[in-house]
């Protein structure tokens, strides 16, 4: 997967890191819930990079500021975690 120059330097970290991950088929999508509200943190993140990038463009639309549309998703995110 190629980043566009406006992701948020985290994100480019993340995939450098730890390479990108494939979206989930929506048989197993249901699965990866699961086991996220269980607390899984490696099915949450895959859930969370599959649609990542749609998010964060929803938020640029709406909030139509790059960074406030970073930090909301980044919140929104952990919302979610939590």
């Amino acid at each position: 997967m190629l980043l566009r120059r406006s992701a948020p330097p985290w994100i480019a970290w993340l995939v450098e890191r730890d390479g990108t991950i494939p979206a989930a088929n929506d048989a197993s999508s249901a699965a990866l819930v699961r086991r996220a509200q269980a607390g899984d943190p490696s099915a949450f993140e895959i859930l969370i990079r599959a649609a990542g990038d749609r998010l964060l463009a929803v938020a640029r639309k709406i909030l139509r500021d790059p960074d406030a549309a970073d930090d909301s998703f980044q919140s929104a995110t952990i919302t979610a975690w939590r």
